[in-house]
């Protein structure tokens, strides 16, 4: 596999969180770009306070993919999944044969994008609908799915969202 330029990485992050912020829909960036923007921030900044001094840090390097993570608030919901999809379409990434829902590439870059999402809760499974292949919807009409992904532990951490009900979404 030959690596992807950090440009071409950095460039599809940021057209696709332009189009998705023009529509109030965040993600999170998590997996080795994500690693790879956090380290390049800390190294601009003066004064980081780091567990390591600067000097002992491996060299900043990056992976061929986007990890994005679907907060559970826009997973619940099917309209902004929908424009999430439609968006990815817009932009020309291809779904992944096997992993079509779930995983997509961006030919002229080769650039990967993966769907993923934390922990799921029992308050919010009646919304979703959700397979043994670890894929996860909100129910109706959607040709994407996040990859649940239980062991990202900090995506349970102070998550907002509202139940169909009305009622605040809890984390138990």
């Amino acid at each position: 596999m030959r690596q992807i330029p950090e440009q071409f990485l950095r460039k599809s992050l940021l057209d696709l969180h332009s189009r998705l912020d023009q529509r109030g829909i965040n993600l999170i960036l998590g997996g080795g770009f994500g690693l790879f923007l956090k380290q390049l921030d800390l190294l601009a900044r003066e004064n980081s306070r780091t567990l390591l001094p600067v000097d002992a840090w491996p060299r900043p390097r990056t992976t061929n993919d986007l990890d994005l993570f679907v907060p559970m608030k826009l997973l619940i919901s099917l309209a902004d999944m929908q424009a999430m999809r439609t968006i990815l379409d817009e932009l020309e990434f291809e779904a992944i044969q096997g992993s079509q829902f779930w995983q997509f590439v961006l030919p002229a870059t080769d650039v990967k994008i993966d769907i993923l999402t934390g922990p799921v809760t029992e308050a919010v499974k009646p919304q979703l609908k959700m397979d043994d292949n670890r894929r996860v919807r909100p129910r109706g009409d959607l040709r994407l799915h996040a990859r649940h992904t239980p062991e990202a532990l900090g995506l349970a951490e102070n998550q907002e969202a509202n139940l169909d009900s009305g009622s605040p979404f809890e984390w138990s």
